[in-house]
């Protein structure tokens, strides 16, 4: 191979001078000329389970630089410096050699020749990809509902074998919650699971909560990152339930508003687990702690007022039917018991059918019985949520205790 190394005659001369020969300036000068390397091979291996990326390389450097120093460097795309390194061919040119570096997802190799200093001019670049994980290829989304009647979303995928990973697949699933009531905002949850190498599908059940529509996206996860994600096909939108908890009503008087009623505050549930049809107050005239109500029971009561049974002959009795989308809006009520009136509400109707039915099995009655003096009450909330299938879910709160006493303030002056 020819080569531009040698001796060189360098003449510096003053144009403006003549003879030239009388002003010029003859030196001899050695000149060294390189050329530049080349990268000709690259393999990469990851090692998760080290949190290790090797990078094997088969570099070629050029004749005129065997015993010259080079460096291999590695760096990200934001050029961040991951390895630096020394080394120099002897009697060939071609070096197989590796590095180990952190897990990228890009890494940018260069080799340089850098006999002092680095010549940039003289270096060969290659920009690598990792491989990332293989993307999930089919997802799937269903609702299953359990003996409990409550359901999950079941969601199932398959995935390609990733041939430059060790261990077990890793995967990260995105599960998106939006409430069906627009007043609530949306939740994400992710989860990251193991699973066996020997697999290339799974089955996953995920808890959801009422009254919501769950989507879910599925990335394949390692070292380097994710290998981009799969919107499982499918739709898991979860039914109303009752709310997770009633609370209790509270006792504002005390003395009571007159001898015959008593005024109580009721607070009203939020629906964020779906709407809600009926509030009924329960009252229990012996003091003793309500009974745990359920349609049975309150479908019995409502019968016992309808048959305008004295609620003496028996412990308890709805005082109060509350339609749920009439004070929808509100945080709380008052409920004035012993007012001694009837009223009405639909166990399935969570807004104005523009009727009322009275015959329907499924429209409860309520009579607000006049209270006793010095008897001691016991009050409890029952709420109805329908599902839209025919069932209904009933949530019952704590019972608050109080004794009707009253105390007269009219005060009359006789004249003389």
């Amino acid at each position: 191979m020819g080569t531009d190394d040698g001796v060189y005659v360098c003449l510096a001369e003053n144009e403006f001078v003549s003879p030239i020969q009388q002003y010029s300036d003859i030196r001899l000068t050695r000149l060294r000329v390189f050329g530049s390397p080349t990268i000709f091979g690259i393999e990469v291996m990851i090692a998760c389970t080290h949190n290790e990326l090797t990078v094997r390389l088969s570099l070629q450097t050029d004749n005129r630089t065997i015993g010259i120093n080079h460096i291999i460097a590695a760096s990200n795309t934001s050029k961040f410096r991951l390895h630096e390194s020394n080394i120099t061919a002897f009697n060939q040119s071609v070096i197989n050699t590796s590095i180990s570096l952190i897990p990228t997802k890009d890494l940018v190799i260069q080799f340089t020749v850098c006999p002092d200093e680095c010549i940039t001019a003289l270096s060969d670049k290659r920009n690598i990809a990792i491989p990332t994980p293989s993307r999930v290829i089919d997802a799937n989304v269903i609702k299953v509902t359990g003996s409990t009647s409550k359901s999950i979303c079941r969601v199932q995928w398959v995935w390609i074998e990733h041939d430059n990973t060790d261990g077990p697949a890793n995967f990260k699933v995105q599960h998106t919650s939006v409430p069906r009531n627009a007043m609530y905002q949306s939740e994400i949850y992710v989860n990251e699971i193991l699973i066996s190498p020997a697999k290339n599908s799974y089955t996953y059940d995920a808890k959801v909560k009422p009254y919501t529509n769950n989507t879910f996206d599925i990335y394949t996860t390692d070292c380097v990152g994710d290998g981009g994600g799969m919107r499982a096909r499918g739709k898991c939108e979860i039914g109303p339930a009752a709310p997770y908890e009633l609370v209790s009503p509270s006792n504002p008087k005390s003395p009571a508003d007159s001898a015959t009623t008593h005024s109580i505050y009721v607070n009203i549930p939020d629906e964020r687990n779906g709407p809600m049809s009926c509030l009924f107050i329960i009252v229990r005239h012996d003091g003793g702690p309500v009974d745990a109500v359920n349609l049975t029971r309150l479908q019995k009561l409502s019968e016992n007022n309808a048959n305008d049974l004295v609620p003496l002959d028996r412990n308890e009795y709805i005082a109060y039917c509350v339609r749920m989308y009439v004070i929808s809006d509100k945080d709380n009520i008052t409920v004035v018991l012993g007012d001694n009136k009837t009223s009405l509400c639909d166990v399935t109707e969570i807004a104005s059918s523009g009727r009322t039915r009275k015959q329907s099995n499924t429209v409860y009655r309520g009579f607000n019985w006049p209270l006793k003096l010095n008897f001691t009450y016991s009050v409890s909330i029952v709420s109805t949520t329908p599902d839209g299938s025919g069932e209904v879910h009933i949530a019952q709160s704590a019972t608050l205790t109080f004794r009707h006493e009253f105390v007269a303030t009219d005060i009359r002056i006789r004249g003389k």
